[in-house]
């Protein structure tokens, strides 16, 4: 950039910390910025460029001191913000990055497109003036930190390259594509992306009940919480809603864009709706000022859940959402409600595991349920910054230590019969089912009949197997709901055991067979 000359025509700017501007009239906005109106075209020569921490600055020389411009950053170190251009001024941007194309992350576990062509976008631009500032309310977050690493790939779908300096840069997808409108944020890399905006789904509302069963109010010690409005039946769906921030675990960031100053989140979310964004900032943010975690960054850490864009959990493809409504829901170690997520609806989905009372507290679980007490309060302690008091955990000493024998046996036996066959005792598997009974693990209770139909199947018969086939697939239709892709495979199972039963197929040397045929 040394040497090069550009004109800068109709721009204000906001001085924060200068020595002499000769040349500039001056006009004192408020007690804390003053305002520079460029009135006449001026001559700037750009001597040096580079980067500062998580900011592209430029030493720019007038005819006397020099002074520091930065690229719209908002960094009270910097010493001059560029303002908003005027409405009339259409000049670009000469802090603006060029965009390039650029090598991206392959993933062909999404899930199917409507179309194998390129999408229909223009070629990449300049990104468009900025809209005008929402609320302080809504925009507080932005004061801290900004940087705008963004360039605007397409219009419509609307999507935006996270960082225009990296080469493998993650892009924002916000949908609904109309300007201002936006409710969600995908974040992935680009040919995901693409896929993703293609997706039929979006033309579709999110399937939900037609009136809420429970208010949001606050629960002592806790913040915010979700409480049944009327007696809510086992089985039944609480509530159904999409995510207004998805995103792909482990995307890769700049440098300098770092958990502390939250840079990528919050350029996340510019493009989100007022309504959308302010209901991602009215969640809790959990981490103390200790773990120097930036706010934004804060509160989606604090209240993600489990995402999947295939219909199947996939361990390689694993996502994160935040949700206005369902990331309000607080822990307890006997839950009464089931996160599920459906991905045909692409919605998070709340199925009550059990009769809740008017009144009482609707909660799911953060931590894995066949822990130790000891153990959860350890991972909640350090992940979420509290100490549960549900009450499993306020059970007196003794009868606490029995939980935990409980839970640690049945956490022991459904891991021995995941995805082997075995040979245990009918007696043993209905042991475990009635500890998962007794500690209130519903969720627990369908995985031990899923993974025991197939023990019983290969030592105990084929009719007897379906039996139980059939029992895992009634209690994951309470809590999963009947469009599940776990009720979907345990009916066919469970045809299946019986057709071989019919047929005098013998199980265990089918499954030899297909072993020597792998």
């Amino acid at each position: 950039m040394t040497g090069q000359r550009i004109n800068l025509n109709e721009l204000s700017f906001r001085i924060l910390r200068f020595d002499a501007l000769p040349g500039l009239r001056r006009e004192r906005l408020d007690d804390s910025i003053l305002h520079y109106p460029v009135r006449h075209r001026t001559l700037f020569m750009f001597n040096h460029f580079e980067s500062c921490t998580s900011l592209r600055i430029m030493t720019v020389k007038t005819t006397a001191n020099p002074i520091w411009i930065g690229a719209y950053s908002g960094q009270r170190r910097l010493g001059v913000d560029v303002a908003k251009p005027h409405a009339s001024f259409s000049r670009r941007d000469p802090l603006e990055y060029t965009n390039m194309k650029r090598g991206f992350l392959k993933n062909r576990s999404l899930g199917p497109s409507s179309s194998s062509h390129p999408p229909s976008v223009a070629t990449p631009k300049p990104p468009p003036p900025r809209e005008a500032e929402t609320p302080p309310k809504l925009t507080a977050y932005l004061s801290a930190v900004s940087s705008d690493t963004t360039s605007v790939y397409s219009a419509n779908p609307r999507i935006v390259c996270a960082d225009t300096r990296i080469a493998k840069s993650p892009y924002f997808l916000y949908l609904p594509a109309a300007a201002g409108q936006a409710s969600l944020v995908y974040i992935d890399y680009l040919e995901n992306v693409v896929q993703v905006s293609r997706w039929s789904i979006w033309r579709q509302p999110a399937p939900k009940p037609s009136q809420p069963s429970f208010r949001i109010a606050t629960a002592a010690g806790k913040g915010a919480g979700m409480f049944a409005t009327k007696e809510i039946r086992a089985g039944e769906l609480v509530w159904a809603e999409r995510p207004v921030y998805a995103t792909r675990k482990g995307l890769e960031w700049a440098h300098d864009q770092t958990r502390a100053n939250g840079i990528f989140q919050h350029n996340s979310l510019r493009g989100l709706s007022d309504s959308a964004r302010a209901s991602v900032l009215a969640l809790k943010n959990s981490y103390p000022d200790e773990e120097n975690i930036d706010v934004v960054l804060g509160t989606l850490l604090t209240n993600y859940l489990g995402i999947d864009m295939t219909e199947k959990p996939l361990k390689e493809n694993e996502f994160s959402g935040c949700f206005p409504t369902l990331s309000r829901a607080n822990h307890s170690c006997r839950p009464s409600v089931n996160y599920f997520w459906s991905f045909p609806t692409f919605c998070g989905q709340f199925w009550a595991t059990r009769d809740i009372a008017e009144g009482e507290e609707i909660t799911i679980s953060y931590a894995s349920l066949t822990d130790t007490s000891s153990e959860r309060q350890s991972f909640l302690k350090s992940g979420f910054f509290f100490t549960c008091t549900c009450e499993t955990c306020s059970l007196p000493p003794a009868l606490l230590r029995k939980s935990d024998a409980r839970r640690e046996g049945l956490g022991k036996l459904i891991s021995r019969i995941a995805g082997s066959y075995p040979r245990i005792p009918i007696e043993e598997l209905e042991e475990g089912l009635q500890w998962a009974e007794q500690e209130g693990l519903t969720i627990h209770r369908a995985g031990l009949m899923l993974h025991g139909s197939g023990v019983v199947l290969m030592h105990h018969g084929s009719n007897l197997g379906a039996q139980w086939a059939e029992r895992a697939r009634d209690v994951f239709r309470v809590v999963e709901g009947p469009g599940s892709y776990n009720v979907k495979d345990l009916d066919r199972l469970s045809k299946m055991y019986r057709m071989m039963a019919t047929r005098g197929i013998d199980p265990m040397q089918t499954l030899r067979l297909a072993q020597q045929l792998a």
